[in-house]
């Protein structure tokens, strides 16, 4: 897929696409906030180039429909741990079996408000309630700032010579609830996702 064309798909589907831009010309990033705040894509190439995430056209066309996870693809979403066991969220209450697996709506159908933008940067909003397999009942802010980079960090001096793109996000948690959150009626683990397309010269780096 072109980055135009995911571009065109997410407004055509309602779904405001904010394009953040590196210093080097071509290299842009979607994000959409009415898609749970997903970094969409991004690509080195311009409007012309190729979107370097899998995009999953059906679901994005569909809209939130599915009771048990709307994955609409795109590069990185923000996501809550643990989803099973005596405090899972993802369970509907019960500690085993996939037959009740369900992700809350809260990071699978729950848009981000959006609190500022520019070239360079989105900060998006959400207010997320959750309730763990123990009966815990959560309510987090979560502020996430995705932004575009200008350097890459590991091209080693090279950056000049070497096309890239890239994108880092913060992600901010608050709880605002009436509670404290403890460990002996379950905590919560904050993290992204990613989903690239696979490629035979594709290398994950964990630091």
């Amino acid at each position: 897929m072109q980055f135009c064309e995911l571009i065109s798909l997410l407004s055509d589907t309602n779904n405001k696409p904010y394009v953040i831009e590196g210093a080097k010309p071509g290299q842009k990033v979607a994000v959409s906030p009415s898609l749970v705040g997903r970094v969409m894509g991004s690509t080195i190439s311009g409007d012309a180039g190729t979107v370097l995430g899998w995009i999953y056209t059906p679901a994005i066309e569909r809209g939130m429909v599915d009771p048990v996870f709307n994955n609409f693809g795109g590069e990185e979403r923000f996501w809550f741990a643990p989803e099973s066991g005596l405090f899972g969220l993802n369970l509907q209450g019960k500690l085993t079996g996939w037959e009740n697996y369900r992700v809350p709506e809260a990071y699978t159908s729950q848009p981000f408000g959006v609190l500022a933008s520019d070239r360079k940067s989105v900060v998006m909003h959400s207010r997320m309630g959750l309730t763990n397999a123990a009966g815990t009942d959560f309510l987090m802010d979560v502020t996430r700032t995705i932004r575009a980079l200008d350097f890459c960090p590991y091209a080693l001096g090279f950056g000049d010579e070497v096309d890239f793109v890239g994108f880092e996000s913060e992600n901010l948690v608050q709880n605002v609830g009436s509670k404290p959150v403890e460990k002996e009626t379950g905590a919560l683990g904050a993290f992204c996702l990613t989903q690239f397309l696979t490629h035979p010269r594709t290398v994950a780096i964990a630091p």
